[in-house]
């Protein structure tokens, strides 16, 4: 079996994400750090601490502050990624995502 990627102009980022949640895939190959901030509420000590895990136990909340410096997200920033998934916390290395963005979907053979 073949995995690749196809451009798919009809698909948004968060109908993207929505299918590979049911396919219980994680959203991002990112954040891998621990948090130490609660994303939507700003409290430290967040449960859980994993941005994937946090995800699927909140479900669809927008992340109004940085979960790992604890710094309040601007408005344009949220608006164009309501749910945190390009937030890179520091430190951390950057890996290869395509699927993350709009319009590319995962196809197998």
């Amino acid at each position: 079996m073949t995995h690749f990627m196809v451009y798919d102009p009809t698909m948004t980022v968060e109908s993207y994400e929505v299918a590979r949640m049911k396919e219980g895939e994680g959203m991002s190959s990112q954040q891998h750090t621990l948090m130490r901030f609660d994303p939507a509420t700003g409290q430290g000590r967040p449960y859980p601490s994993h941005a994937a895990q946090w995800r699927e136990y909140n479900g669809p909340t927008a992340w109004l502050f940085n979960p790992w410096t604890g710094d309040k997200r601007s408005p344009l920033d949220v608006g164009s990624d309501v749910f945190g998934h390009l937030i890179l916390p520091p430190e951390e290395p950057i890996y290869a995502d395509l699927t993350s963005f709009k319009g590319v979907r995962e196809v197998q053979t």
